[in-house]
């Protein structure tokens, strides 16, 4: 009895371990750190989930909602950026990021771009990471076909030797 007791206990203390790890779990336990107020745990929190390998654009931003509220300005920037690789056209991650932007210490003042530096910067900040990567891949075998068709030896043009 004392056997099956113990088996007992060790397979809800295993699962109790096992679903505080649950990235769900962990989510809903730095959202309520952050409702109380308690945003150095909230930021830990959403740390741990993307430790463990959730990169999502809501985790992001929720990690530097908290980073920003604990007086950690470059550390919601960097969080906000993330966000804003995998989501670039989320209203709420760019607000939020132009917003911290004003609380840096060391601004910076931009200077002058050429016009396709310039353009080239607005185009890829406004892809996503995988919109980048199917864009590349389709050029990638565009460049190939054209490759090919330009140096395909063409009959036509071979010139011909008498025989005999």
């Amino acid at each position: 009895m004392r056997c099956a007791i113990t088996i007992l206990l060790s397979i809800l203390a295993l699962a109790s371990v096992a679903s505080a790890q649950d990235p769900a779990v962990l989510f809903d336990d730095a959202v309520s750190a952050y409702q109380r107020g308690h945003f150095d745990s909230a930021a830990i929190g959403f740390t741990r989930i993307v430790q463990g390998g959730i990169d999502d654009p809501r985790v992001w931003y929720n990690l530097g909602n908290s980073h920003f509220k604990s007086g950690h300005i470059g550390a919601s920037l960097v969080s906000y950026r993330r966000g804003m690789r995998l989501s670039p056209r989320d209203a709420d991650l760019v607000a939020n990021y132009r917003y911290v932007r004003l609380f840096a210490a060391d601004k910076i003042e931009p200077v002058g771009e050429l016009f396709l530096s310039t353009w080239w910067r607005a185009a890829v900040d406004r892809l996503s990471i995988y919109e980048a990567r199917w864009l590349a891949a389709f050029a990638f075998w565009i460049a190939a076909l054209i490759t090919i068709w330009r140096f395909w030896p063409d009959s036509s043009k071979r010139a011909t030797v008498p025989l005999g």
